[in-house]
């Protein structure tokens, strides 16, 4: 096991739910804790390494909560599984709730401040962009309906960034005892290239026979092999192409067109450990 800590910010409403129980899946298949926050105020911060990220949430996140902790132990424990309460570590001037980014995963939705009505397909929310961009952990796009994945699916270019997500994918897969599928697209030298680096890493044989080749020019045709029982991995590339790769290219894509979970490395993001 190479990662130990989920955490995810509750939302008592049924998309709420749905995304607790896609956070309680990885927890379970992987035998990582899950770490679950529960909003008081409508807004936290989480202390990353170099910076503090508020994190202003639209008003569901503060639905009913006197029935909160008992909706959590009823899906969470239910599940057969063990988590905590994840508390702030201190306040800032404000009273604005501090909570220190100890995890390796965070596990939401595609907003914390915009209810999903409003935002287009394939969008994400602004803090949630500036998380997977600064945060030193992957982002688990959380599925409107929690999705039980048996599989991996990752997308992998060949750079030295999309071979941490790869990374990633093999981990979550080694510690669920599940297999994984890689597609890379035809263009630009792409193969030759995560060929290389797949051998420079010594996991060329190890993914030759998992690897599928995709013509140039038919990624969004090639989505349908996607399982739908597949957790997805790919990596959103650095800062300045990070928009673009988000917004206007493959991952957009990706997020727009296929229904499945899926995980997001950051530029900024550690590979796991070991």
């Amino acid at each position: 096991m190479r990662f130990k800590r989920v955490f995810h910010v509750f939302q008592n409403t049924p998309l709420g739910r749905e995304n607790l129980l896609g956070a309680v899946h990885l927890c379970r298949v992987t035998g990582a804790q899950l770490h679950v926050f529960k909003p008081v105020e409508p807004r936290f911060t989480i202390q990353l390494a170099d910076e503090l990220v508020e994190v202003p949430l639209d008003g569901t996140y503060l639905e009913s909560p006197e029935t909160v902790e008992q909706h959590v132990d009823d899906l969470v424990s239910g599940a057969g599984l063990r988590y905590r309460w994840a508390e702030p570590a201190h306040r800032l001037a404000s009273t604005m709730p501090v909570v220190l980014a100890e995890f390796e995963i965070l596990a939401c939705s595609r907003s914390f401040s915009d209810p999903p009505s409003r935002l287009a397909p394939g969008q994400l929310g602004s803090h949630i962009r500036r998380l997977i961009k600064t945060g030193r952990f992957p982002v688990l796009i959380l599925s409107a309906t929690a999705l039980e994945w048996d599989r991996l699916t990752v997308f992998f270019g060949g750079s030295q960034h999309a071979l941490k997500a790869l990374a990633w994918a093999r981990t979550i897969a080694a510690a669920a005892g599940f297999d994984y599928t890689v597609f890379t697209e035809q263009e630009n030298g792409a193969v030759d290239k995560a060929e290389a680096v797949l051998a420079e890493a010594g996991w060329l044989e190890e993914v030759r026979p998992r690897w599928q080749i995709v013509p140039a020019g038919t990624f969004a045709s090639s989505l349908w092999q996607v399982p739908r029982t597949s957790l997805v991995v790919a990596g959103a590339f650095g800062q300045a192409a990070l928009k673009a790769r988000l917004f206007g290219s493959r991952v957009e894509m990706l997020q727009s067109q296929l229904p499945n979970p899926l995980l997001l490395v950051g530029p900024s993001s550690d590979p796991p450990e070991g």
